[in-house]
């Protein structure tokens, strides 16, 4: 149980919590991940791929999430480099189903806000990214 928690979130604190039993629960699951502490954060943020990264470089779960994204990747990439040096935290967004157009939108609009509203947005990413590949990777058909 503890693998596939982890890889649904890249968390071991996530992972930890709900590993001795399953837990199909997405309000629990949500309640955890928006708790999480920076180092969670920073934890499960660098298990994830960087948004327009190459599939070479993404586990097969982010590649299927970043599928639509052909164009766009250079300078998703760059403006994703500026803002890991204002947040401090790699850009986190639930690519599953966005263009690259998409996704470049949302992270030019999310380089206006403050640190605190930009790490509560990556626990939220990071929520949501988990939410959804638990949907698509049941465990045992529970979800």
């Amino acid at each position: 149980l503890f693998h596939y928690y982890f890889e649904m979130c890249g968390s071991r604190t996530f992972a930890a919590n709900f590993s001795h039993s399953p837990v199909t629960d997405f309000a629990a699951i949500e309640s955890v991940i928006m708790n999480f502490s920076e180092g969670d954060v920073l934890e499960a943020s660098g298990y994830h791929g960087n948004i327009g990264e190459g599939t070479k470089n993404l586990d097969a779960m982010a590649r299927d999430e970043q599928s639509k994204v052909s164009s766009d990747q250079e300078e998703l990439l760059e403006l994703g480099r500026h803002y890991r040096e204002k947040y401090g935290v790699k850009f986190l967004v639930s690519a599953k189903g966005k263009t690259g157009a998409e996704m470049l939108s949302i992270l030019k609009e999310r380089m206006k806000n403050s640190r605190e509203v930009e790490w509560r947005n990556a626990r939220r990413a990071l929520f949501e990214i988990t939410k959804k590949r638990m949907e698509a990777h049941p465990l045992n058909g529970l979800s």
